[in-house]
């Protein structure tokens, strides 16, 4: 008599990435499960993490389709970002999930230059040669200043 061992795969969606291309935007893709039977689709969704609202949800068709853009996102809001594999309109798995937030705006930005004369959209331009013009920004928790020098 044999004795036969099953073992289950997951149909899961794996690993989350997420891509930031605009301000109010976020790219969200996954793996699709090494078991992909009965899988037709993802359900994708987006909420605020406190307190939780629901912000996004799509379903998206087909099983190697694995990324999904969402748009109209607060910059400095705390979300969570989830995946889960659907078979038609029944859920196959438990979510996959990720928190982020997408970044703000900087706040006071600051530019000063070594030029004696300031920069205007029209001209008159200054040689910039070997000037220094410096940038500070402060962004929520995080003051950034940058020098650049122009040099022949």
């Amino acid at each position: 008599m044999k004795n036969w061992r099953t073992t289950l795969i997951s149909v899961a969606a794996t690993m989350i990435g997420l891509s930031c291309a605009l301000a109010d935007n976020i790219t969200i893709s996954w793996d699709a499960p090494l078991n992909t039977n009965g899988v037709t689709g993802y359900q994708v969704a987006v909420s605020t993490v406190s307190p939780p609202v629901p912000v996004f949800q799509a379903n998206v068709s087909g099983i190697y389709s694995t990324q999904q853009v969402v748009t109209s996102l607060i910059p400095g809001t705390n979300y969570i970002g989830s995946v889960r594999s659907m078979s038609g309109p029944n859920i196959l798995s438990p979510p996959v999930s990720t928190n982020f937030t997408l970044p703000s705006s900087p706040m006071n930005l600051k530019i000063n230059s070594t030029m004696q004369q300031s920069i205007t959209p029209n001209g008159p331009w200054e040689d910039v040669t070997n000037q220094i013009i410096e940038v500070a920004a402060t962004y929520p928790r995080l003051f950034y200043r940058s020098k650049l020098q122009f040099q022949p």
